[in-house]
């Protein structure tokens, strides 16, 4: 199943300060007319150090509910999500045929 996507609003990440994301949302906005719904900071601190983000080697010192929790914290200050919500609820019903992903995609799960 081949599904079509309709883009109703950017989220901007690695946003070096709030006047960068504003600036490249005005351009976002006027080039395209979507809204900007919000922006994700440029982190040092939050980058994921490991080569393969998602694997976790064992022994590694990895905390993710710390890690879920500094994300949260990121969104809630800097992603308006009361129109996301708005936005979601105003979306066409989802497909009732479930989508599996294709043969030729692999696994996106890792194992060691």
């Amino acid at each position: 199943m081949i599904l079509s996507s309709r883009f109703a609003g950017v989220i901007l990440n690695f946003a070096g300060s709030e006047g960068h994301a504003k600036g490249c949302g005005e351009a976002i906005t006027n080039a395209t007319g979507l809204p900007v719904l919000g922006w994700l900071p440029r982190r040092p601190e939050a980058k994921d150090p490991r080569a393969t983000p998602g694997l976790v080697l064992g022994g590694e010192d990895f905390d993710a509910n710390e890690r879920v929790a500094e994300i949260a914290v990121c969104v809630k200050s800097g992603v308006d999500i009361a129109a996301i919500l708005t936005l979601a609820r105003g979306a066409p019903d989802s497909p009732q045929t479930p989508i599996t992903p294709s043969a030729h995609t692999g696994s996106s799960v890792s194992r060691l």
